[in-house]
């Protein structure tokens, strides 16, 4: 892992649940995030920026991980819905049954 890479993920890398091997699966995963509709669009494009943030690969394309927001009342609501949607995503690249705090 790269200097840099090893200072922007340096948090994800201290814990447990996460720690190198975690990262690596992280940064190895492709995942889309699909938004059907309406207020389901800021939710997905919340869970995109969380996971490009942790290092996941978010795409357009085909892929083996496929999340679909659901529709949402307003916009605080979908920001919290994208953060859930995201961990629920990292958990699944992780394997891990703990759960994982997206924090806003």
């Amino acid at each position: 892992m790269a200097a840099l890479d090893i200072e922007r993920f340096s948090r994800q890398l201290v814990l447990g649940e996460i720690g190198a091997a975690g990262q690596a699966r992280l940064e190895a995963a492709r995942v889309r995030v699909d938004a059907p509709s309406g207020g389901a669009g800021l939710a997905a494009e919340t869970a995109r920026r969380y996971l490009a943030a942790a290092g996941v690969q978010v795409v357009d394309g085909a892929c083996e991980l496929v999340f679909t927001a659901s529709e949402v009342a307003g916009p605080a609501e979908a920001m919290l819905a994208g953060a859930a949607l995201a961990a629920d995503a990292m958990k699944r690249v992780l394997g891990v049954g703990a759960p994982l705090e997206a924090l806003p």
